[in-house]
C-alpha cells in the first residue's frame, strides 16, 4: 500500500479483504463513516471498492485487509450487508478483494471486533450422484467415496444398472413390468440336501419340498 495521507493509503494491487465482524458497534458521534473517509482522503465517494462490484458506494465499510488490519473503504449497501456471504472471510481461502487504486483509511481494531464470533463462509461441494457433502474431498473430485466405488444404482431384482432412472425407482423397467423375471435373474440357491434349485422358495428355506417332506 502507498501512503497518501496521515491515515490514508492507496492500494497498488488487488488485496484480499472481507467485512469485519463486530464493527456495527463502532460508530462516530459527529458524522458517518463515509463522510469520515471523504474528510480523511479529500476524495468523493464513487464506485464500490470491492473487485467485481459496480454499484455506487454509499457506506464507509469496515473491512479487514488480509495481513494488514482494519480499514474504512467506500462500499455499496449490498457489499456492506452483514449476511452477504461473498463479503465474509472464506474457509477455502477464496476471499473477495478490494480493487487496485482503492484509497482506504486506517481505523481502530476495537474490543468488540476482537471478541465477536467469526462468520466464515464455506462453499459446500456436493456429490453429483447422491448430493452428499464432499467439501472435504480433493477439489477435482465430483463424487463421494461411496458413489465412486459403486458408480451406479442397481435394480433390486436383477442387479441391472438403473443410474438413469428417477431416484425413487428401485427396479429396472423390465422387472417393473414383469415381476416374474425375478426368479430368472436371482442368484441360484440350492437345496442343502440335494442341490435342487430353490431360488423360488422363501429366503429362509434351505431345502426343497421333497427333501423337507422326507
Amino acid at each position: 500500500m502507498e501512503t497518501v495521507g496521515a491515515r490514508a493509503f492507496k492500494l497498488v494491487q488487488d488485496l484480499h479483504a472481507w467485512n469485519v465482524d463486530g464493527s456495527s458497534a463502532d460508530r462516530l458521534v459527529h458524522c458517518s463513516w463515509i463522510k469520515h473517509w471523504e474528510d480523511e482522503t479529500g476524495l468523493q465517494r464513487g464506485v464500490c471498492s470491492f473487485e467485481g462490484c459496480s454499484h455506487e458506494a454509499e457506506h464507509g465499510g469496515h473491512v479487514w485487509i488480509k495481513n494488514k488490519g482494519v480499514y474504512i473503504a467506500p462500499v455499496c449497501k449490498s457489499c456492506n450487508y452483514i449476511k452477504n456471504i461473498d463479503r465474509m472471510q472464506h474457509g477455502d481461502g477464496k476471499h473477495s478483494s478490494l480493487r487496485r487504486g482503492t484509497v482506504v483509511v486506517k481505523t481502530e481494531y476495537t474490543e468488540e471486533m476482537a471478541c465477536s464470533d467469526r462468520r466464515i463462509a464455506i462453499n459446500v461441494r456436493r456429490c453429483e450422484q447422491c448430493d452428499a457433502d464432499i467439501s472435504d474431498r480433493p477439489p477435482g473430485h465430483t463424487r463421494c467415496l461411496g458413489c465412486y466405488r459403486s458408480p451406479g444404482r442397481q435394480c433390486e431384482q436383477c442387479a441391472a444398472d438403473i443410474s438413469d432412472r428417477p431416484p425413487t425407482h428401485t427396479r429396472c423397467l423390465g422387472c417393473y413390468r414383469s415381476p416374474e423375471k425375478r426368479v430368472r435373474y436371482q442368484r441360484n440357491r440350492g437345496c442343502e440336501d440335494c442341490d435342487t434349485d430353490i431360488s423360488d422358495r422363501p429366503a429362509y428355506h434351505t431345502r426343497c419340498v421333497s427333501c423337507y417332506r422326507m
